[in-house]
């Protein structure tokens, strides 16, 4: 009787399990079809890619950017100028039907953006508000156009915002490594 009792209790938590398990299933969640589609796209980046040599405050240096897969596959990694001091990560992801990116800078802030535009190669996120600022008037980054120039090849154009105006731009191009 004990080994009976023993296996119904094995069998309920399996089966009373079951859809909790799948609940939690990330590839599974439903999202906006343009926002699946856009996250799709930012996923074929995935890999290492270098810059053109440049000149940075006086020195040479080329840079480079790498993309991942994390989180169960609901999010794209991005590292500029990884294992640098200057290093940045951004992470893109779907909220609510829209895709969204965290910009954690090296300055020490991470203004979160929301994709403002796209077109068939282009990709505009722009800041949402003061979320991760100190407040409007900090420096940050501010806007990001990710464009698709074929499968091997982007560029990223950078806006800073300083004292609530636009400060500078930075252009990269890439080209896939890996």
């Amino acid at each position: 009787m004990k080994k009976l009792m023993q296996a119904v209790l094995v069998v309920m938590a399996v089966v009373l399990s079951a859809p909790m398990a799948q609940s939690h299933d990330m590839s599974k969640c439903s999202a906006d079809p343009k926002a699946t589609a856009c996250l799709e796209k930012l996923k074929g980046l995935v890999g290492n890619w270098e810059g053109k040599s440049m000149k940075v405050h006086g020195e040479e240096m080329t840079p480079k950017v790498t993309y991942a897969i994390t989180s169960g596959g609901t999010a794209v990694e991005e590292k500029l100028f990884p294992g640098t001091p200057g290093e940045m990560t951004s992470i893109y992801f779907a909220e609510g039907g829209k895709i969204c990116m965290t910009h954690y800078c090296s300055s020490g802030n991470h203004p979160e953006m929301v994709l403002k535009s796209q077109t068939d190669n282009s990709l505009t996120f722009e800041i949402k508000g003061t979320n991760g600022l100190g407040s409007a008037d900090e420096r940050h980054m501010h806007q990001m156009t990710l464009t698709f120039i074929d499968k091997d090849h982007i560029s990223e154009d950078w806006v800073s915002y300083d004292k609530g105006k636009k400060a500078d731009k930075a252009h990269f191009d890439f080209t896939r490594q890996s």
